[in-house]
């Protein structure tokens, strides 16, 4: 179990890291110039120069992904292009509301959804079971924006019972949030009701079929101790596996759900980013969805594997091949999985420390070979600039030879030379005078 702890995060961390890299490489090539963007289109092309390198677009791509990447590590995502703010302060005022949103729809809809499964599934075949799936599978089938265009057109343009846009915390006004999250939970949580209506559904009815409830039921128990006890408590075992899927999904809807009621979250951020070209929030925002997302899934992962060791379908029959019932069988063979999580969870943050220190030192040579490489450009720069002062002085030369004629700039070479000869004769006498009356 610790090694397939470990190998999902492993997972987990692979996908983050793809998911930043292609972020990152899509956007490098998207054709819009980040510098026209940043400020403006009238620029000098000295002014366009600076600006290119100061935004480090000279760089190659894996060196700017490097950087990039460092700053993500140590929490600096940039600055917006068109807020000119700090990305993490402007994502940080947006997160809240959806990550808000996610975690209310997720609790509407799997309390509902279970709820109706479970009716569906005892009541199978009766009018119950045939309206509630009816009514699941045409909710399943309608996409969230167009319920929300729809409920806006309704109760908000003709009715005008509801507010058409705008969100507040329960905490700062609760009258006022009230109507304004009705008709986006209700379309975040509609689907969502309907999907796990489903697979309750689906799961309770596989649960009924197994020789443990036929063993119950001949034992004598009741129809309701029953599925309350034994059928419930396996059967939603698969219905915890939903909940990652399901979170996933509510942060992608809120994507469409948030601009059709002008909620300021990440999805609408995300949006304005693009229309904008705001290259570090666009980065920002996937990276931080994607790590949503798979820990999310990651934390799904732990739940079911949690759930298969405290599953006892076999309270009643003994396991197979044995005289000890599955919990017996269970608690016996299986170490608590919170302590190997921990474990897990120490040993990869100690590798964490490590490689990040190891990463540290690394970047420390880049910076020095950078800078070593930063003089050696600029020497280069000098030589280049004496060779062209040697090549003016050498035209200048051949000109002054085509104006006056070679003999007379022969003469004045060698004039030049007498006299230099001449000054070097001058200066040595007085040396010698000066060792003699030393």
């Amino acid at each position: 179990m610790t090694q397939y702890i470990a190998k999902r995060l492993g997972q987990t961390l692979l996908i983050v890291f793809l998911v930043s890299f292609l972020t990152f490489l899509l956007v490098a090539v998207m054709p819009k110039d980040p510098v026209y963007i940043l400020y403006g289109t009238d620029l000098t092309p000295e002014e366009y120069e600076i600006a290119y390198k100061a935004l480090g677009l000279d760089q190659p791509l894996l060196t700017r992904y490097v950087d990039w990447l460092a700053g993500v590590l140590r929490g600096d995502f940039g600055i917006s292009y068109k807020h000119h703010l700090p990305v993490t302060e402007i994502i940080g005022q947006k997160i809240g509301v959806t990550l808000y949103l996610s975690l209310v729809s997720t609790c509407i809809s799997f309390p509902l959804g279970i709820l109706f499964g479970v009716i569906t599934a005892v009541k199978r075949g009766k009018w119950q079971d045939t309206i509630i799936t009816l009514i699941a599978n045409l909710s399943a089938s309608i996409p969230g924006f167009v319920l929300a265009v729809g409920l806006m057109y309704l109760l908000s343009v003709k009715y005008k019972l509801l507010p058409t846009s705008g969100f507040t915390f329960p905490w700062v006004d609760f009258g006022k949030h009230f109507q304004q999250i009705i008709m986006p939970m209700f379309c975040l949580s509609l689907g969502g009701v309907a999907g796990v209506c489903r697979q309750t559904r689906s799961s309770m009815l596989e649960a009924i079929r197994q020789d443990y409830v036929r063993t119950a039921r001949s034992k004598g128990l009741e129809e309701n101790t029953i599925i309350s006890k034994h059928v419930l408590k396996n059967g939603l075992i698969p219905i915890v596996t939903l909940i990652g899927g399901r979170l996933a999904m509510m942060i992608g809807g809120s994507v469409f759900i948030e601009n059709v009621f002008s909620i300021p979250g990440m999805g609408s951020l995300m949006v304005n980013s693009v229309n904008n070209f705001d290259i570090p929030v666009i980065q920002a925002c996937v990276l931080l969805t994607s790590v949503i997302i798979s820990l999310a899934y990651f934390i799904t992962d732990m739940e079911r594997l949690a759930a298969d060791f405290s599953a006892d379908p076999d309270e009643i029959l003994p396991e197979p091949g044995t005289l000890e019932t599955g919990r017996a069988y269970r608690e016996k063979k299986a170490k608590p999985l919170l302590a190997q999580i921990v474990k897990v969870l120490r040993s990869l943050y100690l590798a964490y420390v490590e490689l990040r220190g190891k990463f540290e030192r690394l970047q420390g040579d880049y910076g020095r070979v950078r800078e070593s490489n930063a003089r050696l450009s600029d020497r280069l720069q000098e030589v280049k600039l004496e060779n062209k002062a040697l090549r003016q002085v050498s035209a200048d030369y051949e000109r002054v030879k085509r104006v006056f004629g070679p003999e007379q700039v022969e003469v004045a070479v060698q004039a030049d030379k007498q006299r230099e000869q001449a000054e070097k004769g001058r200066k040595r006498p007085r040396r010698s005078v000066d060792r003699g009356e030393r």
